[in-house]
């Protein structure tokens, strides 16, 4: 829970009390834009709490932003932005530590940006786009940067390909049609050559890039209905959450067991938009939605399959995205509407 301590994730309450927060505490620090904000990604090896944010907007009003958490006045502020013409779909800092402070977007194509800390400015790096490659079109749905090996990053389409980039080089290293529909999302695993995916046709599918004319379905909707977010436990691989359309539940799937997912998480009253796992255990997730809930889970206490959280927060608004910190792991950024919000765990 929060009040004027931080959330708790050893303990664990049978009935998880949810609290509201608008202002900033100790444990709770808001940033408001001037748009509305959409992606967001903490930068990994950074001494500081730094997070990437992409805007949301219909038109050409978009925008990247960098906010930095100022230890001295203990406030989030604003360090840098550059305007962008298309809303992106998906944020992320390159996981290298010798990223040079790059960030990667997905929109109509994929772009990569540098962030000048001396100057405060963002600036275009390059624009990715998969010429000879066949017939592929936008716009992208997501992507990944694979933690193993930062030199890979997988993209995801509506024109049911992925593409796996060699980021040495700045070209597609593989390219493929990896759902009978609309591609939603990617997630790659602690195995630099193994991602998982999810799209309109229902199912979560396992690759491997050394042998891609082969896949493994891993689940599927019981009426087909889409899954749009996947994520994979980087520190069990066993276990795979994945999202589906419109809907409150998150599914947790075990690729030990067949026919069935692991657990059902059903405590969202609302749709479930989002999920971070924790970067520093194999058991703890959270959860975002439009209930304004930001829910906290153990997967290892879900002994009934339908377990409630550890704990909740409540938000005051409809939160769309979340990420949680691999370099200062107490700290949850989710963002909703014109707001972003970071929770302090411990």
């Amino acid at each position: 829970m929060i009040e004027e301590e931080s959330l708790n994730i050893e303990e664990r309450s049978a009935s998880p009390r949810v609290d509201t927060a608008l202002e900033d505490s100790e444990y709770i620090k808001s940033y408001y834009s001037t748009v509305k904000l959409y992606g967001v990604s903490f930068q990994k090896n950074s001494q500081k709490v730094r997070l990437g944010l992409g805007s949301l907007v219909t038109g050409s009003e978009n925008r990247l932003e960098i906010v930095e958490y100022d230890h001295v006045v203990e406030k989030l502020k604003r360090s840098a932005y550059t305007p962008i013409e298309f809303p992106t779909t998906k944020i992320q800092w390159s996981p290298s530590d010798n990223s040079q402070n790059i960030l990667a977007t997905t929109s109509d194509i994929l772009r990569l940006y540098k962030y000048n800390e001396a100057s405060g400015k963002i600036s275009l790096s390059v624009n990715l786009t998969k010429k000879g490659t066949g017939n592929y079109s936008g716009p992208l749905t997501s992507m990944d940067w694979n933690k193993t090996n930062p030199a890979i990053l997988g993209v995801c389409s509506i024109d049911t390909t992925c593409a796996i980039w060699d980021l040495t080089k700045n070209e597609v290293k593989t390219l493929l049609i990896a759902h009978d529909k609309e591609v939603y999302d990617i997630s790659f695993g602690a195995d630099e050559n193994t991602f998982v995916t999810t799209g309109a046709d229902g199912s979560v599918r396992l690759f491997d890039i050394r042998a891609l004319d082969n896949c493994s379905v891993l689940f599927e909707s019981q009426d087909l209905s889409p899954f749009t977010r996947v994520c994979w436990n980087f520190n069990n691989s066993n276990f795979v959450a994945a999202l589906g359309l419109d809907k409150n539940i998150i599914y947790i799937i075990d690729q030990r067991m067949t026919n069935s997912p692991y657990a059902l998480l059903n405590y969202h009253s609302n749709v479930v938009n989002a999920i971070s796992w924790a970067p520093h255990s194999n058991a703890f997730i959270c959860s975002v939605g439009d209930d304004k809930n930001s829910l906290i889970w153990d997967i290892q206490l879900v002994s009934n399959r339908t377990e409630d959280p550890m704990m909740s927060f409540n938000a005051g608004y409809e939160i769309d995205n979340v990420s949680w910190s691999e370099s200062h792991d107490e700290w949850i950024g989710i963002t909703g509407g014109q707001n972003l919000q970071l929770l302090k765990i411990k």
